[in-house]
């Protein structure tokens, strides 16, 4: 089994946020969904179905948001 550096983290990573895109990304523990939130007006934009569960997230700053979890192996990009 492959290994990634997710779990290599004593805490995994849940929520983050994306200074380019001010939002806040907040993974929905095993349900396999994350929340995607408007840090200036504090609302919900949105829930997405990622699928699998969903073990950490990080941002690139430059408007990518990368998500690590189990289930079936695939890409996206939204």
């Amino acid at each position: 089994m492959s290994r990634n550096a997710c779990d290599y983290l004593s805490v995994k990573i849940t929520t983050v946020y994306g200074p380019f895109t001010r939002r806040v990304f907040a993974a929905n523990g095993e349900s396999g969904s994350m929340t995607v939130i408007d840090s200036a007006k504090n609302e919900i934009l949105a829930t997405v179905i990622v699928g699998g569960k969903l073990k950490c997230m990080v941002v690139d700053g430059k408007g990518m948001l990368y998500v690590n979890g189990r289930g079936p192996e695939r890409l996206g990009r939204r």
